[in-house]
């Protein structure tokens, strides 16, 4: 197997096991709402997973300033 192949399978894997995630909220959430006296709406608001909200920053002068490093290091 490829390290391509390999890292593929992993987010494959991770991509099944969010929306397994997602669906048990959703389930739940479902449930809370036939014995709830005001629904809730939002489904984050039961709880948030870990990938969810979080937004990364890129920092694109230094990614420039490694890339140039690699190419002086290896050549180009």
């Amino acid at each position: 197997m490829t390290p391509r192949a390999f890292f593929n399978a992993i987010e494959g894997f991770e991509s099944l096991r969010r929306t397994d995630l997602e669906v048990v909220r959703l389930q739940t959430l479902y449930s809370i709402n036939t014995w709830a006296k005001t629904p809730i709406t939002d489904p984050q608001a039961l709880w948030k997973y870990p990938w969810e909200g979080q937004v990364k920053k890129v920092d694109v002068e230094e990614l420039r300033k490694r890339g140039k490093e690699l190419v002086k290091r290896y050549g180009g």
